[in-house]
Formats: structure tokens, sequence, C-alpha cells
């Protein structure tokens, strides 16, 4: 989510032959990243590999992105709740309804093995919000909180034993927002570890 050039796509697709939807508002050229960025960083006998099947089969790259890597190329938000999620006889997995209005980014949160969000700025929080609904495992590594983007996300803070609120504002905040979600939601354990 949120994938940016694509580096993370180019490499779980291409490198490790994983199956990868990447979900980005911009459109990506991964075979452009992965020539250019990924391939530079990779071991050399990799690169020799890569160069020797390049020669017998030119369109290599772009012939495994075919089977290997798509986008959705629209925003991430977070999912509706079930509540007033969109009901649907093409919705499976448990959910009666569909939680995202756009049956593509349904299908693909509900067939994810493992939401990953790398800087993922204002997508951080839906994600965790989507792992959370769908029983996702998921990575988010935030870098941006936009607290003037989300004036509605406040942590308690207690002030002389007593719970006030205070709009969040850091890395080490949002941690606290998710292991909040984390602790009402569905996991067993803290999957949420902040860097020091």
């Amino acid at each position: 989510v949120a994938g940016g050039k694509g580096e993370l796509s180019a490499r779980l697709s291409l490198c490790h032959s994983l199956n990868v939807i990447m979900i980005d508002p911009r459109p990506a050229d991964i075979a452009s990243v992965y020539t250019n960025s990924v391939v530079p960083k990779l071991p050399n006998k990799w690169q020799a590999s890569l160069e020797e099947r390049l020669r017998h089969s030119p369109t290599f790259v772009q012939d495994k992105l075919e089977t290997k890597f798509s986008q959705l190329v629209m925003p991430f938000t977070s999912p509706a709740p079930p509540l007033f999620a969109i009901q649907s006889s093409e919705c499976e997995d448990g959910l009666e309804s569909c939680c995202y209005a756009e049956k593509d980014l349904d299908d693909a949160v509900r067939n994810a093995s493992v939401l990953i969000g790398l800087h993922a700025d204002g997508a951080t929080e839906a994600i965790v919000d989507a792992a959370l609904l769908y029983q996702k495992p998921f990575v988010v590594v935030p870098c941006c909180v936009f607290p003037n983007l989300f004036r509605e996300r406040y942590i308690s803070v207690p002030i002389d034993d007593t719970p006030d609120n205070d709009i969040l504002s850091g890395n080490s905040n949002m941690m606290k927002i998710g292991r909040n979600k984390e602790s009402n939601g569905t996991t067993q354990r803290n999957t949420l570890r902040e860097k020091r």
C-alpha cells in the first residue's frame, strides 16, 4: 500500500516470484524501477543471470511482471465498518459485505497474505484498520502522521491520573494508536514495534 516508486513491489515480484498487488494513487513503472534501482543492488551472480535471461528473452522482465504484479491506481482508505459496508453476494471470507466500494480493492485486501506500508503517509492508519478488520498480518513503518489532515486522531494522555486527549503529532504516538487498535482487534500478539 502506498508503494511509491515500487522498489519493494519490484523486489517481491521479480526477485522472489511473489504475487504483488500495489495500491497507490500514482502509477508506477515497476520494470524501470527494477532495471534502474533494484538490479544494480543485486549480487553480481544474480545480475549475470538476469543479463543471460534478457539475452534469450528481451521481454523477460515485462513478461514476468504481467504474471506477478498488478497495480490498483487509487488511494487506500480505511474500510467501512461491517455495519456500514456495502451488501454484496460477491463478498466472502466470513464478512457478510464488502468493506470497500471498489470490488478490486476489496478483493485485493481480502485475498492478501500480508499488508505492507513503508512510509505510507496518510494510508498508515488505514492499513492497520484494514488488517484488523480482515484479520491479516501487517507491517507499517510510519513516517509522517499528518496531524493537520487527521485532526480526529487523539490519544489518551494521563495528566495527574486524569485521562485527557492530546492530538497525535509524532511517530511514537502513532505507535500508541496502533497498539490501542490492536488490543481492541483480533490479533494475539504485538505486531507493532517502535524503533528505538
